[in-house]
């Protein structure tokens, strides 16, 4: 017995095989729901911006992955400081004061400090929670 059950972007196909009693599920994106997909996806990446000090943030899904890789790596740069006899205080202002190169929204190099990470996080999060209601 085959059944397809549409759950919106995705097709969810599962077959139930009778005689051993197991039933397998493969989840299958169709080609129809592919292009919806990837529409949605650049819809959403030209809307999904965000300003921070003058500086245009991407606010998509991709975006707020790569911000929260770059904390979490501050986060260990400062365990590390602090664990080499740093105080709380400057290990925290050293690891915040550091520069990245960032490709900003309009695909322009910025230099960024790790220190606004955090609000252009946080704003992105919010705008995506926005944009999906």
């Amino acid at each position: 017995m085959k059944k397809s059950r549409d759950l919106g972007l995705a097709k969810l196909k599962y077959d139930f095989k009778i005689g051993g009693g197991t039933a397998s599920f493969t989840p299958v994106l169709e080609p129809r729901a592919i292009k919806k997909h990837k529409a949605m996806k650049n819809y959403h990446k030209k809307v999904a911006v965000i300003e921070l000090n003058g500086v245009p943030y991407d606010a998509d899904v991709d975006s707020i992955a790569f911000m929260s890789s770059v904390l979490s790596i501050a986060n260990f740069k400062m365990l590390e400081a602090m664990a080499a006899g740093a105080s709380v205080e400057d290990a925290f202002a050293g690891v915040t004061a550091q520069t990245i190169p960032w490709k900003d929204a309009n695909n322009k190099w910025q230099q960024i400090a790790i220190g606004d990470i955090p609000t252009g996080l946080e704003a992105a999060m919010h705008k995506v929670a926005e944009l999906a209601q």
